[in-house]
């Protein structure tokens, strides 16, 4: 297997965008060029969007052991999986303190927009 194809197939992109609405509910989106790592982000994207800030801070990663998935990941996607979620809380707080310095006026800059790269499960930003 050449070098590159192996890079290919090691390295993972997820890209993720967060915003909150007119009533600080955050929405998520997000898109992979896996299958797989899609599956898990779109699990994320429909648990968290339209939940407010508090939700979303409130979810634990325990919920994955509840839904099964644990066991069925391999450990290095179930560090992907969790690292997702806690990337996913961090916008979303962020969001919520720049809104609130703000005073609540909607700016197209308080959009969160990145693309993170998944190696074996861990995140590279």
């Amino acid at each position: 297997m050449s070098e590159d194809r192996l890079l290919r197939r090691i390295f993972r992109q997820v890209r993720d965008r967060a915003y909150l609405e007119n009533d600080k509910n955050v929405i998520f989106e997000a898109d992979s060029d896996l299958l797989l790592t899609k599956g898990l982000a779109v699990l994320l994207v429909q648990g968290l969007s339209s939940q407010h800030v508090e939700e979303i801070l409130r979810v634990s990663p325990d919920f994955v052991v509840l839904l099964g998935l644990q066991q069925s990941l391999t450990p290095s996607r179930n560090n992907g999986f969790f690292n997702m979620l806690k990337l996913m809380q961090k916008k979303a707080l962020q969001l919520y303190v720049e809104s609130e310095r703000s005073g609540g006026e909607e700016k197209e800059s308080r959009k969160r927009e990145s693309v993170c790269v998944f190696w074996e499960g861990f995140l590279i930003f």
